[in-house]
């Protein structure tokens, strides 16, 4: 009997008959291996080590005096800091912070007298080493590791050490951590370029048009990806023409897999009217539901091989139509539905009122912020105050011109 059990569906992963977890990989033609006591930790090996990837090590450095009046090693407070604040955040938002577990790592015995902007940079420049040797890494910037960091130290601050002083620079440090620049995408098409990309999943007809489908219901609800892909059965009532939005899918870092929450990200359900289109095709999506044992899973609309539609395929389908309709140099991803509804809305209706109907937004600015500047009305208002400037100032001339030949007659 072999000592190591093969792990179904994850490649270079065996399981030994102490119940610890083997994993290999090869690099450049030469295996590589380790043990490990956890299946999580196997699998973080195999996706992120490369021999060329060497630990660092912080050199924290003293300064004249140190920071703060406290002996806290960073690992307690940070422990306390997780228990602090993570009870009342959502799923979702803690599958993101566990990238700050991987980039804090090597704070974790150093004592926080000795944090200072120095021991940050060191920090920052290290990890985007790091990032910058992996050929698989699409990292940008370390922003939104130095932005959770700055919330531990206010938080430490306020808490346990009032002379502590926050050790980030936000301009310095997010100007070293810069990998490569970010391409900025419009977030909002207009009319045309919605009718091309629609037009294009329709063409494509991928799994029998299930992401064009997926697409219109996105777009004539102006909702979030997530809001459409955990619609049931139930939540539609084709008599009074109305869907209910009351839940939506947290799916997890890698995309693959989903999990549900019970409330949409606002907190509120919402009802929204069902047009003629949206008709069509939930009716064509009622006869093909999902059937399943499962009370998450049964009756649902959206779904592949019997389980929920990955966010990963979702988004390959969407930026794929995008690239048919050569509109992907402009657009990107699945968001630009919910993003362009809202700046139709606006552009239409002209009122912010019309976007937060469609939205479900109840903060004025946020509506605002996704609607983006009303260029119609902007085009409108422009043209007709130019009207009336120029109407008044040919006024202007023309009496100027019959005053100036009145003197000359004198």
């Amino acid at each position: 009997m072999s000592r190591y059990k093969k792990i179904k569906n994850a490649k270079g992963l065996y399981k030994d008959q102490n119940g610890n977890f083997y994993a290999q990989k090869r690099v450049h033609k030469k295996l590589y291996s380790s043990t490990f006591n956890t299946l999580k930790e196997a699998k973080a090996w195999v996706k992120e080590f490369h021999p060329d990837h060497k630990k660092f090590i912080l050199e924290p450095t003293e300064l004249n005096h140190f920071n703060g009046s406290k002996e806290y090693v960073f690992k307690d407070m940070w422990k306390e800091y997780k228990d602090y604040t993570e009870p009342g955040v959502e799923k979702s938002t803690l599958v993101a912070r566990k990238r700050m577990e991987v980039f804090v790592n090597e704070l974790m015995d150093i004592k926080l007298k000795f944090f200072n902007p120095d021991l940050i940079s060191q920090l920052v420049l290290k990890n985007k080493e790091l990032a910058i040797k992996n050929p698989k890494s699409r990292r940008m910037n370390f922003n939104f590791e130095l932005s959770h960091l700055g919330c531990f130290f206010s938080w430490y601050i306020r808490e346990k050490d009032f002379y502590f002083k926050s050790p980030i620079i936000a301009r310095r440090h997010s100007l070293q951590g810069i990998i490569k620049k970010k391409i900025k995408n419009d977030k909002r098409m207009n009319i045309e370029h919605i009718q091309q990309f629609l037009s294009s999943l329709n063409e494509l007809n991928e799994i029998d048009g299930l992401y064009y489908k997926f697409a219109v219901l996105q777009f004539l609800t102006a909702s979030r990806a997530q809001d459409i892909a955990a619609i049931h059965d139930f939540q539609i009532d084709l008599k009074s023409k109305e869907l209910l939005l009351d839940r939506a899918i947290a799916w997890t870092r890698d995309k693959t897999i989903g999990s549900y929450v019970k409330e949409q990200k606002n907190k509120q359900s919402r009802i929204c009217s069902i047009t003629p289109l949206m008709s069509g095709i939930l009716k064509n999506l009622l006869k093909n539901k999902l059937k399943s044992k499962e009370k998450d899973l049964n009756g649902l609309l959206f779904h592949l091989d019997g389980n929920i539609i990955s966010y990963g395929k979702l988004r390959h389908a969407y930026n794929r139509g995008l690239e048919h309709a050569g509109l992907s140099k402009w657009f990107k991803s699945t968001h630009i539905m919910r993003r362009s509804m809202a700046k139709l809305a606006r552009e239409e209706f002209g009122s912010i009122d019309a976007v937060q109907a469609m939205t479900g937004h109840k903060d004025v600015r946020m509506a605002e912020h996704y609607s983006g500047r009303n260029d119609k009305l902007q085009k409108q208002v422009a043209n007709e105050i130019d009207a009336i400037l120029s109407k008044n100032i040919q006024k202007s001339l023309a009496k100027s011109c019959k005053n100036k030949k009145s003197r000359n007659n004198v």
